[in-house]
């Protein structure tokens, strides 16, 4: 399936394949709470790609996608679609996750982030810094809510986040700004005043 930016239908085509290959995913498990486990989602995502993005022959640049990765405007409307599917299901979004889905590979994505991408334009650079800011964001809320140790770990790893130890007391002691007149005096109670040199008055 050729979908195109030049209809808003057209977009639509791809969005009520998606919703509609979801709905029936998710109705053919034992359970339709195991779309919440990861190896169950990862096989949502991947039965779309098949059913819609998996390409039947050699396509140009050996991609493995019908979708036209020149253009920008599609692929943040595929975005949309897969950000929607893992809000609705409970998961986090990644670029993983989205190139499993469209069937884009880890090595476009990276060199989109370096700004090699083909068309010699920012664009793509940009769509992928936006991604990566949603994803980043999600994994805050979920570590914040749900005080999980996956979604910091995959911050720290992903994002750059790193923790702050908690200051040591010498540490707090020697840090003049957090500590009172009080405890400043009684600090340096014991202390011997140095003698300071007479001044003449000539």
């Amino acid at each position: 399936m050729n979908v195109t930016t030049d209809s808003g239908e057209q977009i639509t085509v791809y969005r009520n394949r998606v919703e509609a290959i979801a709905a029936q995913y998710v109705e053919s498990l034992p359970d339709p709470t195991m779309i919440k486990e990861t190896a169950c989602f990862r096989g949502l995502l991947k039965t779309v790609y098949k059913e819609i993005f998996r390409a039947s022959g050699t396509q140009l640049h050996n991609t493995r996608t019908t979708v036209n990765l020149e253009d920008v405007d599609l692929l943040n409307s595929l975005w949309d679609m897969f950000t929607d599917v893992c809000y609705t299901y409970g998961h986090v979004p990644t670029l993983a996750k989205f190139g499993l889905m469209i069937g884009i590979s880890a090595v476009t994505f990276s060199n989109w982030q370096a700004e090699r991408s083909r068309n010699k334009t920012l664009s793509h650079f940009k769509a992928v810094k936006d991604w990566k800011a949603e994803c980043e964001g999600a994994l805050e809320d979920r570590a914040i809510m749900s005080n999980s140790i996956g979604s910091i770990f995959a911050l720290k790893c992903s994002h750059n986040w790193r923790e702050t130890a908690p200051l040591t007391i010498g540490e707090q002691e020697s840090n003049g700004a957090s500590q009172t007149p009080e405890q400043i005096m009684m600090k340096y109670r014991n202390v011997e005043r140095p003698t300071l040199p007479q001044m003449d008055d000539n």
